[in-house]
């Protein structure tokens, strides 16, 4: 086994030495620290599987100390020995990459736990690994950004831990947001404010990502969402009396009544859902580079909405062309850039704050007379690459 010619000598000796409790500790750190990392290229199989039971190895003798030194390495594992010694692994794993942040009053002093586990090559994240006495209560920021997790575990959205404010799972492969079976039906404990997962593989969103009550940020962007949770937008341009039943329905969807940023771009949504009834401190809606013609009516409730960028979508092609006055006046920044558009839509002349207005890349020919611009703050206009 130690002669095959894909393992490198000083594998083999890792391998011995993980094997035989009797080495000395210092040599094995001696091995562990002559390499950055002791991942390997993919495709390599062999090697890979000779690093993992190494920490199996590690893992059985209840050995923390070296666990930890696999870990810091980035040893490749897999999903299967995760779970299998994820009590071992947690213990490591919340030492890694964990810094604390002491908070001091005339009165208490409270430590605050803030942990990266940034590119480390995981393929999975445990639910034990969080629910350590040293994280449970303190951790308010975890960041498992740039490794291939194709899920995460409900704990972090389920207030299983009281004091988590952010999550950065961004530039992963999830597919999905959590990984085990467990529904989660109340957002009420969990008081995440920051939630950032672009950069994945997501299809859908489930609506209880827009039900959690202290959410401020939210970044989507670069999936694959075809469409969010709630109603369709309503075609028609009034409500008629019968419709308060409907009506309720569509604001009980979104209740995250605190958030501030969202932002949906480089997805492939064709609508928006009627469901910013509830989303009054809405300031920076991104929603570029998608399918989308029609804004919802229910975005003029959002006045203190500052920034709208519909860049790269299709209002030029929309049925309604006067769509756009769904947009409150309180935007003072629009990008309307390709979007396929002849001319500038009438209603965006009503926008009264708007300071910068953009519409480059379309096939606009003429502008409006002087008389119909109402745009008194208006300061920068982009109209670069049309037929002016």
């Amino acid at each position: 086994f130690f002669l095959h010619p894909s393992i490198e000598p000083y594998t083999a000796l890792l391998f011995a030495v993980c094997q035989n409790p009797n080495y000395p500790l210092t040599l094995l750190k001696m091995l562990l620290d002559s390499e950055d990392t002791i991942s390997c290229p993919y495709g390599d199989s062999r090697k890979e599987d000779v690093y993992e039971q190494c920490l199996i190895s590690c893992c059985l003798n209840d050995n923390d100390h070296l666990v930890e030194l696999f870990v810091r390495r980035q040893a490749p594992l897999s999903k299967e020995t995760l779970d299998r010694y994820s009590s071992c692994v947690g213990r490591a794993m919340s030492r890694v990459g964990s810094s604390y942040r002491t908070v001091c009053s005339s009165s208490w002093l409270v430590r605050h736990v803030e942990v990266s586990w940034q590119n480390m090559g995981l393929l999975s994240v445990s639910h034990h690994w969080l629910g350590k006495d040293n994280l449970r209560g303190l951790l308010v920021k975890l960041d498992v950004s740039f490794n291939q997790l194709s899920s995460i575990p409900s704990c972090l959205l389920d207030g299983s831990l009281p004091a988590l404010e952010e999550v950065n799972c961004s530039e992963n492969k999830l597919t999905s947001l959590w990984n085990d079976d467990q529904e989660i039906t109340s957002a009420d404990k969990c008081r995440l404010k920051i939630f950032n997962a672009s950069k994945n593989e997501l299809q859908e969103l489930p609506l209880y990502v827009f039900q959690l009550p202290f959410l401020e940020t939210l970044n989507v962007s670069h999936n694959m969402l075809t469409s969010l949770p709630g109603p369709d937008i309503v075609m028609e341009t009034s409500s008629t009396s019968g419709d308060s039943d409907s009506n309720e329905l569509i604001e009980s969807y979104w209740l995250c009544t605190r958030l501030v940023y969202l932002d949906v771009s480089h997805n492939r949504l064709r609508q928006l859902p009627e469901t910013f009834g509830h989303v009054l401190h809405l300031r920076k809606l991104n929603v570029a580079h998608n399918e989308i013609s029609l804004i919802p009516r229910s975005l003029s409730t959002a006045r203190l909405l500052e920034l709208v960028d519909l860049s790269s979508n299709c209002v030029g092609l929309a049925a309604d062309p006067n769509n756009l006055s769904c947009l409150p006046k309180s935007v003072q920044k629009l990008s309307l850039s390709s979007n396929n558009l002849g001319c500038i839509p009438m209603a965006v002349f009503s926008i009264t704050s708007l300071r910068q207005l953009e519409c480059a890349d379309n096939f606009i020919v003429s502008l409006p007379y002087k008389q119909q611009w109402q745009l008194p703050h208006l300061e920068t206009l982009i109209l670069r690459k049309n037929n002016l």
